[in-house]
């Protein structure tokens, strides 16, 4: 392989996004996707369905469902769950009649399925 070959491969940012629904509320396939991009690419623009998903792929994270993405290791963090879901759940109360009707049903469809997963894993012990 070529220096310059490899000096490409060496700044490429590998991405494996373990969230379980889609930014529309819908639920993903199994299969993760990966996507590959330089360090000069652009961030996607941020929105609420975006900080949702986010705090609800720090609550699979903390729920040992997700592997953490920095050490690839799977934790476990009951307490760091709870909190986040309680968050999730202040979301839903400070953002009443604020939220179009999307945001809603995801806000929603992401909090029940989070706590429904918190209790199942706090019944493993």
């Amino acid at each position: 392989m070529s220096q310059e070959k490899e000096q490409e491969d060496e700044n490429e940012i590998k991405i494996k996004d373990h969230r379980r629904f889609n930014v529309d509320g819908t639920e993903k396939d199994a299969v993760a996707e990966e996507k590959t991009s330089s360090p000069e690419e652009k961030l996607p623009e941020v929105d609420f369905a975006g900080f949702v998903l986010s705090l609800a792929g720090s609550v699979q994270m903390a729920l040992g469902i997700s592997p953490n993405p920095f050490t690839g290791k799977v934790e476990r963090d009951l307490r760091q769950a709870e909190q986040t879901i309680e968050l999730l759940g202040m979301l839903v109360e400070k953002t009443k009649g604020n939220l179009s009707p999307e945001e809603k049903q995801l806000l929603e469809v992401v909090l029940s399925d989070l706590r429904f997963r918190f209790v199942e894993e706090k019944k493993k012990g």
